[in-house]
């Protein structure tokens, strides 16, 4: 006698796998023009400065340095979140959770924007309009140039930041 086996997805699962079999197709597309203009451009195999696929690895190291960084500040925030909020939600330890992790995102927000500009700004696409000396137009005829040494790590500590986060919601979270 066969044992049958069913899954019971929720409506919002369903919509998360609906989601994730349509990106990925997409990415792999994306990746694949990526990989085509990079044999294209021969500045990507001759210039060091050039991103490469290894430098991904720094991002990923940098995930890892945020979730520690992350726990760290929720620590620290806690008893924070214990002395703000009201008193009947200061007993409840998801309230006091989510305070800490809602403080956490800003002070990472507010730190990474003030970096991005100061690591902008000199950019010669950052536009005079957002505090810059340049141009966006730019942005389209640089492609051929290697970003700054800072204006790199920036962008690999930000895609540190989103794989924290995957890595944070598929590990540490409760699912709801």
């Amino acid at each position: 006698m066969a044992t049958e086996m069913r899954v019971l997805l929720s409506a919002k699962e369903y919509v998360l796998v609906i989601l994730t079999l349509t990106l990925v197709p997409i990415v792999l597309v994306e990746l694949f023009g990526v990989s085509q203009m990079r044999a294209a451009i021969p500045e990507f195999q001759t210039d060091p400065n050039m991103p490469q696929l290894e430098d991904w690895l720094v991002g990923i190291l940098f995930a890892f340095a945020i979730i520690g960084v992350r726990f760290a500040l929720t620590a620290v925030f806690k008893p924070l979140g214990r002395m703000v909020l009201s008193p009947t939600k200061r007993n409840k330890e998801d309230r006091v959770e989510r305070f800490a992790t809602v403080l956490f995102k800003f002070t990472f927000f507010a730190a990474i924007t003030v970096a991005g500009f100061f690591v902008m700004r000199d950019e010669k696409w950052f536009p005079a309009v957002l505090g810059g000396k340049g141009e966006i137009r730019e942005a389209y005829l640089t492609l051929h140039d290697a970003p700054s040494f800072a204006l790199k790590y920036y962008f690999l500590v930000q895609l540190g930041y989103h794989f924290h986060s995957l890595l944070f919601m598929v590990f540490f979270s409760p699912i709801r």
